[in-house]
């Protein structure tokens, strides 16, 4: 059957089931993404396209075929609001490709449908380059493999099989591919559209309540990731990891405000000139709608990637949703200096009307005990550690009293970093100190052997900064950790999560050190890290040369394994014994044609009546006819040994 007749016939149903399961399986990581409203219009349509080849329903075609993609276009566009950037363009490419299958009939319709399933793989990447999700992209590519084995006519076993040894030739090959080829400097894959989303991926938010925080500490999903330059190791308490700014109290909750006084790196340092207490560290994040978390008090960044604001908050120039690496440069204080303006001022002192009345008695009473600005900051602080106030991830609910700051305060004493940090902001503005609640995280946790940092979501802590009219500084108070040492210990100490050798803090280290390296040395290897590799490897920088030269030894060994498997397959469908039996009467006689008709006796007897015959020739065939017909199966040796031999004679007598 010739091949375009072939890829025409109808493919077997078992085939087109597995080929629309294969494509729900790339498309899932990608649907978890977009709208939930997405994957219910996938799940309807994949359900619908299953059940038409349960009925055996022939495939649509001409008017039902486009009513049916107007509809899903439509209803994609009714979510998403475009068929362009991440969430829309995604969307529209993941429901044609499922629409394809809709009108797919023959062995190369299927065969399209999963070739384009390849391509929304990438699209799978956009999300996320984590390590998981890169081994989910290796697994979907082996399921498109063994489908397309499967439109062939394959067993499922030999299906298996072949795709199993594509992937396993293929890897070598991308990994010469990837080490050598120039990265550029902007991946157009990181600077994809993205949607504006008030809520982070890790779970911070730009609005703070005092309870907020509570289901976000009990979230282990890694936000980022940190290595100290010259093998520096901090306190925990010195980690204060800054992200949002949260100026603005309506009486319950905090808002975020973007600052708009950018610095450079010169006007930071100033503010702290004079300290010695610098450090530099390379940190691996995601932005947040732009914010990018710092180590307080950030002095360096690398101004054409990223802001550097007054607040000392910092945000990146174009966002994405991807990690990326920085490195960024700290000065480890609690205090920054910074000559504030009244209007600045006026609005980090501003309360509403009436809010916390028993709070602002009990300021008054705390301020008319204290002589300077610092004592009563510190009077504040004990208040707290003096009067039976509780660090809890599950405080008592407080919107049924009047005023949340109040019933935490006199009522509950029960709270999480969001009711200490709240509670303490107000009592500052209502003393007439300026102050602004500050959303980031705290801590980490540290891997020895790796010496990295990695910070969680549950890591997220908030916490307040005072102004000091005569220092004309800024101080950092974290009012938390006058009940709780988790500053000292860190959360996953202070929770009892790190015992048991193979207890669930274990496994995380474990997952976090793979993820880390992953992340470090794979999904960031940019030109500079290539450089590296190239001048380790003695091959300079990168250049055509070097690059060619990788290319060729690389590809060289990457290919030893498939020309070896292609050897063997060679020989494997070579016979030496017929093969070199119709060489040895082709060339004694002179007539393929007539050679290919005479048997071992009858070609015998036709160099006997040509007087050719000899003992040489004549033992050759006949040890021919017991290797190729005895009763046992001949010893490949015995059988290439005689393949040379008849090689030999074939020169030697050949027929001119």
């Amino acid at each position: 059957m010739l091949a375009a007749d072939f890829i025409h016939r109808p493919a077997p149903i078992f085939a087109q089931y597995a080929s629309l399961c294969v494509l729900a399986m790339i498309a899932t990581p990608i649907l978890i993404q977009l709208p939930k409203s997405i994957m219910i219009i996938f799940a309807l349509f994949w359900v619908i396209r299953m059940i038409l080849i349960k009925l055996n329903i022939k495939p649509l075609k001409g008017l039902p075929l486009a009513l049916v993609s107007i509809a899903a276009i439509i209803l994609i566009f009714s979510q998403t609001k475009s068929l362009l950037g991440q969430d829309g363009g995604i969307s529209f490419l993941v429901m044609m490709a499922l629409l394809k299958s809709y009108e797919s009939k023959d062995i190369r319709d299927w065969q399209v449908l999963l070739l384009a399933s390849l391509f929304l793989t990438v699209g799978t990447l956009l999300f996320s380059q984590g390590i998981v999700n890169t081994l989910w992209t290796a697994l979907c590519l082996f399921a498109v493999l063994t489908c397309l084995n499967l439109l062939d006519g394959g067993s499922s076993k030999d299906a298996l099989k072949q795709a199993a040894r594509g992937l396993i030739f293929a890897l070598p090959l991308a990994v010469i591919f990837f080490i050598a080829l120039p990265r550029p400097e902007n991946p157009p894959v990181r600077f994809m559209p993205v949607a504006e989303n008030t809520t982070a991926q890790t779970g911070l938010s730009d609005t703070l309540s005092p309870g907020s925080f509570s289901e976000l500490v009990q979230d282990d999903e890694p936000a980022f990731n940190v290595v100290f330059q010259n093998n520096f190791v901090p306190k925990n308490n010195q980690l204060y990891w800054k992200v949002l700014i949260m100026p603005d109290f309506d009486g319950r909750s905090w808002k975020a405000r973007q600052p708009f006084f950018r610095l450079d790196n010169n006007e930071m340092q100033e503010r702290f000139s004079g300290s010695t207490n610098t450090v530099h560290y390379e940190i691996i994040a995601k932005d947040w709608n732009g914010y990018f978390p710092a180590l307080d008090y950030t002095t360096d960044v690398p101004m054409r990637q990223m802001q550097l604001f007054h607040t000392g908050s910092t945000m990146v120039w174009r966002r994405s949703n991807q990690h990326r690496r920085f490195v960024l440069g700290s000065v480890l204080t609690d205090r920054m200096n910074e000559n504030m303006q009244d209007m600045w001022m006026r609005g980090y002192l501003r309360l509403p009307n009436g809010v916390a009345p028993q709070t602002r008695e009990l300021t008054a009473q705390l301020l008319s005990q204290s002589s300077t600005d610092e004592e009563f900051i510190q009077q504040a602080f004990d208040y707290f550690k003096k009067n039976n106030f509780s660090y809890t991830l599950n405080p008592p609910p407080l919107s049924q009293y009047p005023d949340e700051t109040d019933a935490f305060m006199f009522h509950s004493k029960q709270g999480f970093c969001g009711h200490f940090a709240s509670a303490f902001a107000v009592m500052m503005r209502q003393a007439g100190l300026p102050a602004r609640v500050i959303s980031g995280y705290q801590g980490g946790t540290y891997d020895e052997s790796a010496q990295f940092w990695q910070i969680r979501s549950r890591d997220a802590h908030a916490w307040v900064e005072v102004w000091l009219p005569e220092q004309k500084q800024w101080r950092r108070i974290d009012p938390t950790a006058a009940v709780s040492n988790r500053t000292e210990l860190g959360l996953n100490e202070l929770l009892g999560n790190t015992s048991g050798l193979f207890s669930w803090y274990q496994l995380q280290k474990i997952g976090a050190k793979i993820q880390f390296h992953w992340q470090s040395k794979v999904v960031e290897y940019d030109t500079e890290r290539q450089n590296a590799l190239f001048r380790r490897l003695g091959l300079g920088r990168v250049s055509a040369s070097s690059v060619l030269a990788i290319l060729l030894i690389g590809g060289a060994l990457a290919a030893t394994p498939i020309a070896l498997w292609y050897r063997r397959r060679f020989y494997q469908r070579q016979n030496p014994l017929a093969d070199g039996f119709l060489r040895l009467k082709e060339q004694l006689t002179g007539d393929r044609d007539f050679a290919l008709s005479l048997t071992a006796h009858d070609f015998l007897d036709e160099l006997q009546q040509q007087g050719s015959l000899n003992n040489e020739i004549k033992q050759l065939v006949k040890d021919y006819i017991a290797l190729r017909y005895g009763t046992d199966t001949p010893p490949k040796t015995q059988v290439l040994q005689w393949a040379r031999r008849c090689k030999k004679i074939c020169r030697k007598y050949r027929v001119e």
